[in-house]
């Protein structure tokens, strides 16, 4: 039966084939077009300058324009133009007839006159309804006393005006015929070089094509035969629609199938989503292996459908991409809810064992419940996306769920990032500069640039909380580029003042950087444009930037040095970057994080400790060292003694604009280092009173 079904289909195919290619290769599938019937006479009109006397009248189907010249005294015109916009003012496309069919008598007081016939069409690009003249000249010219009846033109003779071309300085794509919205189609008289009679009688202008031509027939049967052979494979496997529905590797639902999961449940259920990614999935297969990686995979599915297994009637599981993982709960409560969501994070506080490996396995979840009668797939999944996002990002948490509270935080960071977005465009940024002092000399050598805004509706978010929203919403390079070119226009402005101060301008770059192929060269393309010298650029990155960092991360860091301007590793000592990885990366300098000098105060043996390998390590593989921070002389004394180079904090200034940051480098004596100076006499008098006891002793 589904056998002589198909051969029934496929003869009705041979017949319509046939048929179609007979109908087309008969003229019954041409098509017509007048221009002129049925169009009222005030869409007619003659167009000729001054010197010109036109006379134009329209019986039926026939219009006739007669001018008379007086005098040939420079440029003359006659002509007859046809309004073709629709009652909307909009022109008609003929873009897709082939040839047009011209019925009409062309006479003047000379030997063989010639006629233009255009179709002036309306396109943004350099047209505009206050310039006729600027509507584009498809045209052809020709003489209508040797062709007597109808003239039949194929569009793709006409061509455009070069003296249009020439005065409206058209490119070379919009120099070629456009037939796509025409406003008005014109007869104009070539020349009129004798002063007299000239007479246009139009009978009739009928655009011809096809409703299809061959070619697109073929295709269209072509196209007809495929998709019946389509459908004829999908009817005899009818199991590949459950197949497209499942996961090959771990058979659990897909991103598809677990949409049509949740669409099949009804919109009075309130509906669950976890939304689990697998921690460092990408360094498990780079450590382990793909094979390792997928058995891993599959181990982690069943894991957690033993989990389900009490709501298995209920609950819905779907490797959703990679490593992402979708469970979807049907009219869950919440106290099962939470306890399902904490056993599963319990589940994976132990290895797991694959083959011979022990792997060590994290995951975060983030849950999202349904709201308003509305199981919106994309709604939850954003939510659940969002949690799940906000516990990677916090390894103190285990799972978040997005609720009232969560909300207003997304709300709050989506709104800030509007402000970030707002202040850019209405420049409301602008720089403070934080000296960094030499530790011996107490000689300015550096500034810190540091981002700061006015705009009232920021006020009271610092950077430490609107560049981290930046960073999240994708905001951060533009940032850093609007940081990185006011800072060169500012030593640009003063570069004289500068030239001879050896002075170092240390940016902060955000990670997201070493991932921007563009970085490099917007870089390099500033540095031109405002001829700073690159040795007086430094670019600082926080030492976790450098935990991820792939050879791609590196190469930008290589590309940024072979440009002449230096790196520092920023906050160092509270990332993972153990001392000896230092020489991985084409670093020249160290900044010393802020809570080992402030842990100084306490008395701490092992903060010294710290501070004292850091400075070790930077002067083995001879690179600079800044303490940051630094709040009173004790700390200054401390780190100076133990061989620290450069110190910034309160205790020597605070960050300030750039004309209190000149006048400190006019006059150095601030009243913060007339302090510094005698706390330093005091110590090195006290050192040299007690040395000298000792030695009386």
């Amino acid at each position: 039966m589904f056998f002589k079904a198909n051969f029934k289909v496929l003869v009705l195919l041979v017949l319509l084939t046939f048929s179609a290619l007979a109908l087309h290769r008969f003229g019954f599938l041409d098509t017509s077009l007048s221009l002129l019937e049925n169009r009222s006479s005030d869409l007619f009109r003659s167009v000729s300058t001054s010197g010109v006397i036109g006379d134009l009248t329209k019986k039926g189907d026939r219009t006739v324009l007669k001018c008379h010249l007086e005098s040939t005294e420079g440029f003359n015109l006659c002509g007859l133009s046809v309004d073709l916009r629709d009652g909307l003012g909009r022109g008609i496309d003929i873009g897709h007839y082939d040839e047009l069919d011209l019925e009409l008598l062309y006479s003047g007081p000379f030997a063989d006159p010639k006629i233009k016939v255009s179709f002036r069409n309306f396109h943004s690009n350099y047209s505009s309804l206050k310039d006729p003249i600027s509507m584009k000249f498809n045209t052809i010219i020709f003489s209508a006393e040797k062709y007597s009846g109808v003239l039949t033109v194929p569009l793709d003779a006409f061509r455009v005006e070069n003296w249009w071309i020439d005065q409206y300085d058209i490119d070379f794509k919009d120099s070629q015929t456009d037939f796509s919205n025409i406003f008005y189609l014109e007869l104009l008289s070539h020349n009129m070089p004798v002063s007299g009679d000239y007479k246009i009688t139009l009978d009739k202008v009928v655009l011809r094509g096809e409703i299809i031509s061959e070619n697109n027939l073929l295709k269209l049967i072509f196209s007809t035969w495929l998709l019946v052979g389509i459908i004829f494979l999908i009817r005899q496997h009818s199991k590949l629609n459950e197949i497209s529905k499942r996961d090959m590797l771990t058979g659990l639902y897909n991103r598809r199938g677990i949409q049509e999961r949740l669409s099949t449940i009804s919109a009075d259920h309130a509906v669950y989503m976890f939304y689990i990614d697998i921690n460092d999935f990408k360094g498990i297969n780079d450590t382990y292996g793909h094979d390792v990686g997928d058995k891993l995979l599959i181990c982690f599915s069943r894991m957690i459908e033993v989990k389900l297994e009490k709501h298995q009637s209920r609950s819905y599981f779907s490797r959703f991409s990679g490593d992402e993982f979708v469970i979807i709960f049907d009219d869950l409560k919440r106290e099962d809810m939470l306890a399902l969501a904490y056993a599963i994070t319990l589940n994976f506080e132990k290895p797991v064992n694959i083959d011979s490996y022990s792997i060590p396995l994290s995951i975060s979840l983030g849950i999202a419940k349904s709201s308003n009668d509305d199981n919106n797939f994309d709604s939850l999944l954003a939510h659940a996306g969002a949690a799940m996002y906000h516990v990677k990002n916090n390894s103190l948490l285990s799972f978040q769920e997005f609720d009232e509270a969560f909300s207003e935080n997304v709300y709050y960071k989506k709104r800030v990032s509007e402000y970030i977005k707002e202040a850019l465009k209405q420049d409301k940024f602008f720089l403070n500069y934080m000296p960094i002092y030499e530790a011996e000399s107490l000689k300015i050598v550096a500034f810190e640039v540091l981002l700061r805004t006015n705009f009232n509706e920021m006020k009271g978010i610092g950077p430490h909380i609107f560049i981290p929203i930046a960073e999240e919403y994708n905001l951060i390079r533009e940032l850093d580029l609007w940081v990185l070119e006011n800072t060169f226009r500012g030593i640009r402005d003063d570069y004289e003042f500068l030239s001879d101060k050896a002075l170092t301008f240390c940016i902060n770059m955000s990670c997201d950087e070493l991932n921007n192929p563009l970085f490099i060269s917007s870089l390099r393309d500033l540095l031109e444009k405002y001829d700073i010298p690159p040795e007086w650029i430094e670019l600082e990155l926080t030492e976790t930037s450098f935990v991820e960092i792939g050879q791609e991360g590196i190469n930008v860091l290589e590309s940024i040095r072979a440009l002449g301007v230096k790196l520092v590793l920023d906050d160092f000592g509270t990332g993972y970057i153990s001392f000896n990885q230092l020489v991985n990366y084409p670093v020249n300098g160290l900044k010393i994080d802020k809570s080992f000098v402030d842990l100084l105060e306490t008395e701490s043996v092992s903060s010294g400790r710290i501070i004292q390998a850091i400075l070790s390590i930077a002067e083995s593989y001879q690179l600079d060292t800044v303490a940051e921070g630094v709040e009173t002389a004790e700390q200054f004394v401390y780190l100076r003694e133990l061989g620290c180079q450069h110190m910034q904090g309160y205790l020597l200034s605070k960050p300030v604009p750039w004309l209190i940051a000149k006048d400190q480098l006019i006059n150095p004596e601030t009243e913060k280092l007339k302090n510094l100076t005698s706390s330093l006499n005091l110590t090195n008098k006290f050192k040299s009173l007690m040395s000298l006891l000792n030695i009386n002793n």
